[in-house]
């Protein structure tokens, strides 16, 4: 769990080394990312972790009043093997226009969310409403499963710019299960 809820920024840097099978009763099974925080990660793995309700992996929800600043910037490792096993986002859940996901490289690989009404098995954001909040511009987000879009979820008028990398081999389970590579509720601009 990082949080500051002051002016300053607190900076987590992975590199190398595991986050590996732990389990949250609630929220951000492996790292829970709550505001005034940027987080980088080029290397190493964020695997096999559980959350009851958004990120089995990760998860960034600023908190407050303003909300303050998180970023997440993934140039490197992988995010895999995660789980939701009632909510959304089993790699990575972003909530509020204060997030920020910026994506070069990795993977985001085998996570899954709750397929019964589970959003965003790879990635879901969820009132990321910036024009530039994310911007996917490399990696890859494959293998992945949701109820409603298995690789990446875009919800409540979120915003996401993809100009490189691959989104593949994601899935839609589940009774009425839709979008197995992106579930559309806010706005994508593919320009790569």
């Amino acid at each position: 769990y990082v949080s500051n809820s002051y002016s300053r920024t607190s900076s987590v840097t992975i590199r190398s080394g595991s986050i590996t099978a732990n389990n949250a009763t609630d929220n951000g099974g492996g790292v829970y990312l709550d505001g005034n925080v940027y987080s980088s990660m080029t290397g190493g793995s964020i695997t096999r972790n559980t959350g009851m309700s958004y990120g089995g992996g990760i998860l960034a929800m600023p908190q407050g009043y303003p909300k303050k600043d998180v970023t997440l910037n993934i140039q490197g490792g992988e995010i895999s093997n995660n789980e939701v096993t009632g909510g959304s986002g089993g790699g990575i859940a972003m909530f509020y226009e204060t997030s920020h996901l910026k994506m070069s490289g990795g993977e985001i690989k085998d996570n899954s969310a709750s397929t019964g009404s589970g959003y965003g098995g790879g990635i879901i954001l969820y009132t990321v409403t910036g024009a530039e909040n994310v911007v996917i511009s490399g990696g890859t987000i494959s293998g992945n499963k949701a109820w409603r879009g298995g690789g990446v979820a875009l919800f409540a008028g979120s915003k996401a710019t993809m100009s490189g990398g691959s989104v593949m081999k994601n899935q839609s389970v589940g009774f009425l299960g839709n979008g197995g590579g992106f579930f559309l509720g806010g706005t994508l601009n593919l320009t790569g």
